[in-house]
């Protein structure tokens, strides 16, 4: 009987054997190792610096009439109801010198031009400088110079004199010096708020794109235009011929503090 329980152990202990997982047994100086790798791929680096201004459109054959003027020193256009004009309105506030103003199809005028407007669309501040230039001394037709002077009032004054001014966002003026027959306005339009663009993926072209939200409005902008006034009590007489003019420029740079 104790021969045969041995046997039966024996296939007992054989068959946990062949039920046991397999294992590796190392001694203290053998090692195992894996290895295997990964890389990295930059998904894209979108510039998301934008420097975009929007400016006043001037037509390039000199069409643009905003900055014309009509000298009347004697006030003949009052005296005749604008009877030259087909009976077109005109200030009666104005003193001596109009400007053409438009809104849609209605036409009058008046001692203020219309405005220009310069728009901000950029994602940086943009420094702005206008500059207004009077050439009106450099033109003479018997002996008759038109002067500036910057004295709206034209105190005690009986010359050939006007008063210009570079006039921004309806209510500040800088008038024209009387020396450099120039006027200047700086002024720094801030960068666009963070949400004016977003980012998008453009399928066509695999590309990220900054792309400014359709329809946006909240930017800074600046608006300019000239206000003049002509000197009524001054001998006018012989400066028929005299043709003045006026130089409007702008230049527009990124703001570097």
């Amino acid at each position: 009987m104790k021969k045969k329980l041995s046997k039966f152990m024996a296939l007992a202990m054989t068959g946990i054997m062949l039920c046991a997982p397999l294992t590796v047994n190392a001694a203290d100086d053998d090692y195992a190792e894996g290895t295997t790798t990964g890389s990295g791929n930059v998904e894209g680096i979108l510039n998301k610096e934008v420097f975009k201004v929007d400016l006043p459109v001037i037509p390039e054959d000199g069409s643009d009439d905003t900055f014309n003027f009509i000298l009347d020193p004697q006030g003949l256009i009052k005296d005749t109801n604008a009877a030259a004009y087909d009976g077109a309105s005109f200030d009666s506030k104005a003193a001596g010198l109009y400007f053409k103003n438009t809104d849609g199809t209605d036409t009058w005028y008046s001692a203020q031009s219309d405005y220009l407007k310069a728009i901000n669309m950029s994602t940086v501040p943009v420094d702005i400088s206008i500059t207004a230039a009077f050439g009106g001394t450099t033109k003479k037709t018997d002996n008759k110079d038109i002067y500036l002077t910057t004295d709206e009032y034209f105190t005690d004054d009986t010359d050939t004199t006007l008063f210009l001014a570079l006039q921004t966002d309806w209510k500040d003026w800088v008038p024209f010096d009387a020396q450099s027959w120039k006027a200047t306005v700086s002024q720094t339009l801030s960068a666009a708020p963070s949400d004016a663009y977003y980012v998008e993926y453009d399928a066509d072209s695999s590309e990220y794109k900054y792309t400014l939200t359709e329809g946006y409005s909240k930017f800074d902008a600046i608006q300019f235009g000239l206000y003049g006034m002509c000197n009524m009590a001054g001998d006018w007489t012989g400066a028929e011929a005299v043709a003045p003019e006026i130089e409007v420029t702008w230049t527009l740079e990124k703001h570097v503090d």
